[in-house]
């Protein structure tokens, strides 16, 4: 406003707005989370321009995987309000390390890695390795002098290895070739049983 003797001039009024979005930051700390049935614990991301306002709320901002072998679902794209973006539900389906990236327009950040524990059990398989590294015995011809042990095992609704468990029962199936009952043979802990190819 500028006065001059009883002349006085009003100023236009100026609004400045935010510029778009040039830097991202995970403000929430390190990444975490426990198991792969719950979801991450919420991250919050801010996001400023280049002169570091807060971004006009309603920029998008989304997470992606970087590293590791499975699969992340929930809710991957939000967008901000104040200048940050929240996300609530971000769920990853495997056990080995991983990473995620948030990206928005012009700049990305990376989290740290974290690995997830296995979910409840949700199925029992019989498996050529107690640690999960194997792979379900197959069906199979067995000359008398050969033997296949097998491994009680859990896994997760996402194919995760939970335990070697004990068995509640051993028993064959659509057996043929003059295989009877008692060439399978658990083991003390019902963990395990051998089944032996015997002379016919």
């Amino acid at each position: 406003r500028g006065t001059n003797g009883a002349i006085t001039d009003d100023t236009t009024s100026l609004t400045v707005t935010p510029g778009v979005a040039d830097s991202l930051s995970v403000t929430s700390g390190a990444l975490s989370g426990t198991s792969v049935d719950s979801a991450l614990a919420a991250v919050t991301v801010s996001v400023v321009d280049a002169n570091t306002n807060n971004v006009v709320d309603g920029t998008s901002v989304t997470v992606s995987k970087v590293t590791g072998a499975g699969t992340l679902s929930g809710t991957l794209t939000t967008t901000t309000s104040g200048g940050v973006a929240t996300f609530s539900d971000i769920r990853y389906n495997k056990t080995d390390a991983f990473t995620v990236k948030f990206t928005s327009i012009n700049d990305s950040a990376n989290s740290n890695s974290i690995t997830l524990t296995a979910g409840a059990a949700a199925k029992v398989l019989v498996e050529t390795a107690a640690n999960g590294s194997g792979s379900v015995v197959a069906t199979q011809s067995i000359t008398a002098d050969q033997s296949v042990t097998g491994y009680s095992v859990t896994r997760d609704q996402f194919d995760n290895f939970v335990a070697n468990v004990a068995a509640t029962a051993w028993s064959l199936q659509s057996v043929n070739g003059g295989v009877v009952a008692g060439d399978l043979v658990a083991a003390g802990d019902s963990m395990s049983a051998v089944f032996s190819g015997n002379v016919i």
